[in-house]
């Protein structure tokens, strides 16, 4: 298991994972503008991108099949602490405060979001990752 290197802006690794292959689309089209993007349409296939490559940050939806973006987020902080953590979600977990405190997620963007804004909360949670302390990155966590 390798530990992901923390890198600039532009030559950050950043693994985007969700379902939905048009939003998958979408947000890779968004963050390619910034950093390398792989991507993943579930839990499984995600973990295994991360057991061959080392991310800089994993963006993942909260609602997928078979395994949440919770549920991907804890295997990560497991198996990658130092790899960033970012949740996307149109209807966010009611617990999602308590896993920003936590430092479970450490990135939150609301759905649908707008231009730039992914790619500012992946910069946020570079900042996290690479700064410790730097602040939990987090957007629409408080508004349900």
């Amino acid at each position: 298991m390798s530990l992901p290197q923390v890198p600039g802006r532009a030559s950050a690794a950043v693994l985007v994972v969700d379902d939905d292959p048009l939003v998958l689309r979408t947000m890779a089209r968004q963050l390619s503008r910034q950093f390398q993007v792989e991507t993943a349409a579930d839990a499984a296939s995600a973990l295994e991108r991360c057991r061959r490559r080392s991310f800089a940050v994993v963006v993942t939806d909260y609602r997928m099949p078979d395994h949440d973006g919770l549920w991907l987020l804890e295997q990560v902080r497991r198996d990658w602490p130092d790899a960033g953590r970012m949740l996307v979600s149109g209807s966010p977990p009611a617990d999602l405060d308590v896993h920003l405190s936590s430092g479970l997620v450490q990135g939150f963007v609301r759905k649908p979001f707008e231009l730039g804004e992914l790619g500012a909360g992946v910069g946020r949670v570079l900042g996290e990752a690479g700064g410790r302390g730097a602040g939990l990155a987090a957007r629409g966590a408080g508004t349900r």
